[in-house]
């Protein structure tokens, strides 16, 4: 049998521990993929991953009763091994599909770039993919067969953490079943490993394990699935309101841990509606070492998308839909972060800085997430492998707690002229010199006019209240001498630069506010303000965040070759791209006017180019969505309130899983402990030890019967319980005084007698016992 069983096991008992294994493998396996498939979205129906994991599990079970389930297991994977070996076409071309799919969503997530595979035939991918489905279920199923059969709960926690973290994140019904189907494998595993089975198994609680541990979590579980697939319609992958605040506080927090231990200024890192009365102290932020300092912008946090409140990085999906344009860009040299050092390569004006030098770059106490760097670094000169090349935005660092000491390769002084090089790259692409640049280029420039000029509508007629027309943008946009201009005077003139202004409201839209009402701020108000108002130009734009070395900081000192750079030297501006050099960074706050070097604007910038027309002719918006209506933000609201009472429900299952488990495994360790103590060879130890505990049962519930006398006790026994057990009682009083006060050898069958009594009474005081005080005895006395 596939239950080794004493003569005296019962067998229901052995019936409820064989479903219970079956049933906690075949929940494991089935919530698993059901939560993998939601995720990875292959479109295959459920119904393959219940009937593959199903059936695998159900034929090992009955191999088990043989004792051929080892066997059966090494059977089956060498025929799907063998299959796959051979090539079969149906099994091949679905596992193809599913693989192709997999790495599709890892890419869009994390942005890793895995090899996909050529389908064999795409005539039968449906089918194909079903077959290797059922095909992947049935493996998965064996799998976790021998998982909970081994009991190795421990490695059963691991595999389905993932799909409780799920749980809660859309309003789909698809995405509580995993997370509902994995717990309940859980609490399965759970149940075998501190109860055991057949010879192992605690005495007279094995046939309890389905009742009393599946039903609580199925209830509390299955209400959530419900009413979420009520609240929510099947389908919707929305995530507003307070669950991104939840999201967006977890990864401030986890971030806040990760990089900023020693921060020390309060730069906003995008999140504009957060940035209140602004101060820092002048603590070193960064150490600079370089043979030349020159003022120059070390960009750190780049802002690509702005959704009414902050801004964010582009998307990953995005980069890596991306990915085969930017891996020949950069195969061509052109890296969107170290463009303006490559232009200027091309060009022969002597008046144009054309110098190198290492610069280093020592991060004292400043956010480590950022490689932060000039606009003048030369491409894949940056000593420190471990960064994300973010295709076209800052270095970040993937190290775990960031990079903070690294060194690069520099052209300073290039942001000061860059009008000059924009016209002398225009004159050298006219001339076809540069033909490969020139292509390489107009494929970025395609890109960067499709993702960093778009605006909501809401934004386009607030900023045309407040700049009027837009200019003529029939070749791509108006010229940049006339938007920068008009943009500066537009900030001077009719808002106030105060770094003691007030935080704006929360739920609203950040320009509205700014714009209709407030019209103060400071550098992070302002280059949010002018980044949209670029766009609104037509010209492509972003919001930057980093440290600068001004005018001041290098003024009536000898050349330096080290200078530290305070904390208040933080600093926001917008940056432009200019077609042909690449992205430049635009001073529109007054107070660094005049501390920053600033280029002659009325040198080569001209009208917009080719590059500028192309791309508007080419390129369709990428128009962000709309700002929501205050009827369906308060919709969303309300909706966003009943997920939130979701995820609580879910945190308070979870507290209550782990209260379960700690009190079952103190439960358990106390059951082990009495085995033993009634059990020890010392007959004489055993009986007092049972006396004792049976008087611990007797007592429960009974604060009456303390310090009463054997004939109190005995006529309570006759009074609530069998006459059979004040039989028992008598005789093992009789055995426990002999144990207690005298010297003579206490025998098995004595013993025995007193064991009946403790058990006899045991049954007894449960039977007589409603539901709550059994549970008191059991779990939280550990009475039983």
């Amino acid at each position: 049998m596939f239950f080794s069983v004493d003569k005296k096991t019962d067998h229901k008992k052995n019936i409820s521990a064989f479903l219970t294994e079956g049933t906690a493998a075949w929940f494991l396996a089935a919530g698993i993929l059901l939560t993998l498939e939601q995720w990875v979205d292959t479109g295959c129906p459920a119904v393959f991953y219940w009937m593959g994991t199903g059936i695998a599990i159900l034929i090992l079970q009955l191999l088990s009763l043989k004792k051929w389930a080892l066997q059966g297991t090494f059977l089956f994977a060498g025929v799907i091994l063998a299959a796959v070996l051979a090539g079969v076409t149906p099994l091949v071309n679905g596992l193809t599909v599913l693989y192709n799919t997999l790495v599709q969503t890892v890419g869009e997530s994390t942005g890793i770039v895995l090899p996909k595979f050529v389908l064999i035939r795409e005539t039968t991918v449906g089918r194909d993919m079903e077959a290797s489905c059922f095909v992947l279920a049935f493996a998965v199923g064996m799998i976790f067969f021998w998982i909970i059969r081994s009991r190795w709960f421990w490695l059963a926690i691991v595999v389905a953490l993932p799909a409780f973290l799920t749980a809660g994140q859309a309003g789909n019904v698809k995405v509580y079943a995993g997370p509902l189907l994995t717990g309940l494998g859980v609490t399965g595993a759970l149940a075998l490993s501190v109860y055991g089975t057949g010879k192992k198994a605690v005495k007279n609680h094995t046939s309890r394990l389905v009742p009393e541990l599946y039903l609580y979590l199925s209830v509390f579980m299955l209400a959530g699935v419900l009413l979420a697939s009520t609240v929510f319609p099947s389908g919707s992958r929305t995530v507003t309101g307070i669950s991104k605040a939840l999201q967006d506080n977890g990864s401030n927090l986890l971030n806040h841990i990760r990089y900023e231990k020693k921060k020390i200024n309060s730069l906003p890192k995008g999140r504009v509606d957060q940035a209140g009365s602004w101060s820092a102290t002048e603590d070193t932020a960064l150490t600079v070492t370089a043979d030349q300092l020159e003022s120059c912008y070390l960009r750190g946090f780049v802002g690509s998308s702005f959704d009414g409140s902050k801004w964010k990085h582009l998307k990953t999906e995005d980069y890596y839909n991306n990915n085969g344009l930017f891996y020949w860009l950069h195969q061509a040299g052109l890296y969107g972060n170290a463009q303006l050092d490559l232009a200027r390569s091309l060009v022969e004006d002597k008046s144009i800085p054309h110098q190198d030098q290492v610069m280093k770059i020592t991060n004292e106490n400043a956010d480590s997430e950022y490689i932060y760097t000039p606009y003048e670094v030369k491409a894949g000169s940056w000593s420190d492998a471990s960064v994300w090349e973010n295709s076209d935005e800052t270095l970040r660092s993937f190290r775990l707690y960031g990079s903070r000491s690294y060194e690069y390769h520099v052209n300073t002084g290039l942001t000061s002229y860059f009008p000059e090089l924009a016209a002398e790259t225009f004159l050298s692409i006219q001339d076809k010199k540069n033909t490969e640049y020139e292509q390489a280029e107009s494929y970025y420039n395609a890109f960067v006019y499709e993702h960093y000029t778009g605006l909501t509508k809401s934004q386009t007629e607030l900023l045309s209240r407040e700049l009027g027309e837009a200019g003529d943008q029939t070749k791509g946009h108006i010229d940049y001498y006339s938007a920068i201009t008009k943009i500066r005077e537009c900030l001077q003139n009719n808002f106030i630069y105060d770094k003691a202004c007030k935080k704006m409201p929360e739920g609203r839209s950040f320009l509205n506010y700014f714009l209709t009402e407030s019209r103060t701020g400071y550098d992070v108000h302002f280059a949010t303000v002018a980044a949209l108002m670029f766009r609104y130009y037509g010209i492509p734009a972003r919001y930057t965040e980093g440290y600068v070395i001004t005018e001041d900081d290098l003024s009536g000192k000898e050349p330096a070759k080290t200078l530290d750079i305070p904390a208040s030297n933080g600093h926001a501006w917008p940056e432009i791209y200019v077609d042909g050099i690449g992205w430049v960074p635009i001073e529109v706050s007054p107070d660094y006017l005049k501390r920053m070097k600033q280029p002659d604007l009325t040198k080569g910038l001209q009208a917009g180019t080719r590059s500028a027309q192309q791309a508007a002719e080419t390129l369709e918006t990428n128009t962000p969505e709309e700002e929501t209506s205050l009827p369906e933000l308060l919709r969303k609201t309300m909706f966003d309130l009943v997920r939130l009472i979701l995820i609580l429900l879910l945190v308070f299952d979870i507290i209550l899983i782990l209260f379960m488990i700690v009190v079952v495994l103190r439960r358990s360790w106390a059951c082990c402990r009495r085995k033993k103590g009634c059990n020890q060879e010392d007959n004489r130890k055993a009986v007092l030890y049972m006396m004792k505990y049976a008087m611990s049962l007797l007592l429960y519930g009974q604060s009456q019967l303390y310090g009463s006398k054997k004939k109190d006790i005995r006529s309570y026994l006759e009074k609530e319980f069998s006459g059979e057990l004040v039989k028992l009682y008598d005789t093992a009083v009789t055995v426990g005084e002999k144990a207690a006060f005298s010297k003579h050898e206490i025998t098995w069958q004595e013993k025995a007698s007193v064991q009946d009594y403790m058990k006899k009474l045991k049954e007894e005081k449960l039977k007589k016992n409603r539901w709550f005080d059994r549970f008191m005895m059991r779990y939280i006395e550990r009475l039983c």
